[in-house]
């Protein structure tokens, strides 16, 4: 996926993780992947502070990565942005509105039969959703 930017923060009094790809938001990805659809992860395994217990966030490499490179970018969408919060974490992508993630989906799913993940597509917020989080976080 290339570079990413990172950011920590304190939101509500507890720990913000942010990463970013610096390579995806282009003109022409921001006019053919207008859809937002975002993966939620629910750990099994949290800190008091909602971050992940160290081995268990260790545990989940495969899964990240597996999640980042999902979509194919040439014609399905593009990761914006992962975001570590509140015993979640939430990668957002910005997809086309004529994309098909149920293979996707099925991959991830038969690949972490155990992990906790929810799918959801916005059809309203798209890079609107990446421009705020910018604003105030990186």
């Amino acid at each position: 996926m290339g570079s990413w930017a990172t950011a920590e923060r304190t939101y509500k009094g507890f720990p913000l993780h942010l990463r970013r790809p610096l390579n995806v938001d282009t003109p022409d990805h921001r006019q053919k992947f207008r859809d937002l659809l975002t993966v939620t992860h629910t750990f099994d395994e949290r800190l008091p502070n909602g971050c992940p217990e160290p081995r268990y966030n260790e545990s989940l490499e495969e899964l990240d990565s597996n999640l980042c490179s999902i979509l194919d970018p040439k014609d399905a969408g593009v990761p914006i942005l992962i975001e570590t919060f509140g015993g979640e974490r939430n990668y957002y992508f910005c997809i086309a509105p004529e994309a098909d993630i149920s293979n996707a989906k099925a991959i991830v799913t038969s690949s972490h039969p155990n992990a906790r993940l929810t799918w959801t597509i916005d059809r309203s917020k798209g890079w609107s959703f990446l421009d705020r989080y910018a604003r105030e976080f990186f």
